[in-house]
């Protein structure tokens, strides 16, 4: 839908486009297709804007489509 703006605060996270650690931002447009995880050794915490509503795949989809129903 719109854009996604992601701010690493600690920790580290990877996607199909890169590794971020803290200070690291991020801006995702509406047509990117991304799936964040925290690296296995400790976790991540990031703040996240959006400017529109997020869509989720699999079970978390199935769930979003229940509630707006």
């Amino acid at each position: 839908k719109g854009q996604a703006l992601t701010l690493c605060l600690a920790g580290e996270s990877s996607d199909g486009d890169g590794v971020y650690g803290p200070g690291d931002f991020t801006v995702y447009h509406g047509k990117t297709r991304h799936q964040p995880t925290a690296a296995p050794h400790a976790p991540a915490f990031a703040l996240a804007a959006t400017d529109a509503g997020l869509q989720f795949e699999g079970l978390l989809g199935a769930l979003q489509k229940l509630v707006k129903a």
